[in-house]
């Protein structure tokens, strides 16, 4: 049975962050994940959006990257950043994934550029990461014709990735520590939180 929505239930065992910031490794990007019930939209349009989904339970997965630059505008260098950060997210989902199926655990990533399901079967409705982002975290939206998220901290520097798991934050959580230290992300340390650190991009 797929969990009903609770947006608003503050049971910690169905809202688990994991805040990866860092506040002085110098240029250096941050990321922030947080583990929730999917949205009553998600529950109820699943098959249309994750046609491939069997799993009887499913789990959203938040990513923030911080971006090197704003991404409102679509220049050049904007476009290269939001390439260079749905790279890294593919690539973390796809680690994330051997370590999620070898264990039998569904998992869907959501490319953030098209919206449509990475792993699996195309559905016949995109999943929109600025609106779900903004809705589950309480984030600003902002744009007229193309919105774009505003995190708290980072403004329009932020770029939004989602992905779906059928393992709660449990057994995701060392699955995700395991698989972005094999991306390379620093590891730090403040009080309770586990941190990353995202390796700052090379200059070309």
């Amino acid at each position: 049975m797929l969990p009903h929505d609770r947006s608003n239930d503050e049971c910690p065992s169905n809202r688990t962050d994991w805040a990866y910031r860092t506040s002085d490794c110098l240029a250096a990007t941050a990321v922030e994940v947080y583990v929730r019930l999917p949205g009553a939209y998600v529950l109820r349009n699943l098959q249309h959006l994750l046609p491939s989904w069997t799993a009887p339970t499913i789990w959203n997965a938040i990513v923030l990257q911080q971006a090197e630059l704003s991404l409102v505008q679509p220049t050049p260098q904007v476009n290269a950043e939001k390439d260079r950060l749905r790279e890294r997210f593919l690539a973390l989902g796809r680690s994330l994934s051997e370590g999620l199926r070898a264990r039998r655990y569904g998992i869907e990533i959501v490319d953030p550029r098209t919206g449509y399901p990475h792993l699996g079967r195309r559905g016949d409705r995109r999943h929109d990461d600025v609106t779900a982002v903004a809705t589950a975290l309480n984030f600003e939206v902002d744009g007229d014709v193309c919105s774009y998220l505003v995190h708290p901290e980072w403004g329009a520097a932020v770029y939004p990735s989602v992905l779906f798991s059928a393992a709660d934050s449990t057994i995701l959580q060392p699955l995700f520590h395991a698989a972005a230290r094999a991306s390379g992300w620093v590891e730090a340390d403040a009080n309770e939180l586990v941190l990353y650190t995202a390796p700052a991009s090379r200059s070309t």
